[in-house]
């Protein structure tokens, strides 16, 4: 009765997840701590094309970047790991900081943000609780050259409706694992309840995954198999995460290029699917799949042009294709700094487009149709125009 359970687990369908509306406001904008000046703004996606508003919020959120909001898709609490706020701006009871140390004392000290790439998630718990997974930052990594940057991943709980309804920070940095790790991504289980969380060691060929359930978090467990991204000389930079079907997860470096796994969302296991090897002298700092996930998208040539890459082709590499060249505009920033308005990270917008954040200017750029193939996929650059500078933010959502 338990093989029967877990082949006919694998057959739930994903669509209570997309239905949930976790994803719809996006915070960004800058915050200078000399002066405590702000600029920050949302994109706010109930209505499409998504509103872009002012806020009266005074956050960096630039590396680590989480903003959530409810099923109604109103903004509720958002952080950067430097602080954790409501939908009024105010600081939660306990949330001065999370994954606290001496790497988040120095550069929440120094700039109000806390340095590392996606480096924190949220997932929903039960009645207004929210479990963030997040990445802790070491100041003098262990080995050379930096490779191990993050050391530690933590778990924290948020309760929407303490401190009657502004929110509390219940615990925080409880550690899951303390490893030389690349980042963590989640990916629904295939029972529709629960979730992996995947995290890849950055020196060993080396898995490790979790399972949040209603009754807590279940793991580590290890699964030994190649990471062509690993690496040897310098920390992981760049980006990961599941396909929104949950069939693939992808592995992406700067320096030692994208990996692309079949993910088993019964049994949490991965195998091995494809390997582009990185290029030192074509190198971006993002890849994405598409919605219907059938292609991978990554940025190249030092942030200049956007590739595509077909998973149903019988030769991956080769079916590359330019979808997107940048049009050399630059930004000229109030200091008359030219800006270039070049390809950064990504992010999957609710609408099922694919936006990217043009690097620390004022502008997106938008692939309108992401499930076609080649030029098709119509990226329009700077398609939206910021009323402040972006500062490069990015939020991982699940």
């Amino acid at each position: 009765m338990k093989h029967l359970f877990l082949s006919l687990c694998c057959f739930l369908s994903l669509d209570s997840v997309f239905c949930q509306k976790h994803d719809y406001v996006w915070l960004s904008g800058t915050y200078n701590l000399a002066d405590d000046s702000a600029t920050n703004f949302i994109l706010d996606f109930k209505t499409f094309p998504p509103v872009v508003d002012k806020v009266d919020s005074k956050i960096l959120m630039a590396f680590a970047n989480c903003s959530i909001s409810d099923k109604g898709g109103d903004l509720i609490f958002y952080s950067n790991l430097c602080t954790v706020k409501n939908s009024e701006h105010e600081t939660l009871y306990n949330g001065e900081g999370l994954s606290l140390g001496p790497f988040h004392d120095l550069y929440c000290g120094i700039s109000g943000t806390y340095h590392l790439f996606q480096s924190v998630f949220s997932l929903p718990g039960t009645d207004q609780t929210y479990d963030l997974f997040h990445l802790r930052g070491l100041i003098d990594p262990p080995g050379p050259n930096l490779v191990c940057l993050t050391g530690a991943l933590l778990h924290s709980r948020i309760d929407m409706n303490a401190q009657q309804g502004k929110g509390e920070v219940l615990f925080k940095d409880s550690v899951l694992l303390e490893a030389c790790l690349q980042t963590a991504c989640a990916n629904r289980h295939a029972n529709g309840r629960d979730w992996w969380i995947l995290a890849a060691d950055n020196t060993e060929n080396r898995f490790y995954r979790f399972l949040s359930t209603p009754d807590g978090i279940e793991g580590p467990w290890i699964q030994d198999i190649d990471n062509p991204t690993t690496q040897d000389t310098f920390f992981y930079l760049g980006w990961s995460e599941f396909s929104p079907d949950g069939e693939y997860f992808l592995v992406y470096d700067v320096h030692s290029g994208a990996a692309v796994y079949s993910f088993d969302r019964c049994s949490g296991l991965l195998s091995s699917l494809w390997h582009l090897p990185g290029d030192p002298d074509s190198y971006g700092w993002s890849a994405a799949f598409s919605p219907d996930s059938r292609f991978v998208y990554i940025v190249k040539d030092q942030f200049a042009s956007i590739r595509q890459f077909d998973l149903h082709a019988a030769d991956i590499t080769a079916s590359q294709t330019t979808v997107a060249v940048w049009d050399s505009f630059y930004y000229y920033s109030p200091a008359g700094t030219p800006l270039p308005t070049s390809f950064e990270f990504f992010q999957h917008g609710p609408d099922g487009k694919l936006y990217n954040w043009a690097g620390d200017t004022k502008y997106m750029h938008v692939m309108n149709f992401p499930n076609r193939k080649g030029a098709q996929c119509d990226l329009v650059q700077r398609a939206i125009e910021l009323p402040y500078i972006a500062s490069g933010a990015n939020a991982y959502y699940p």
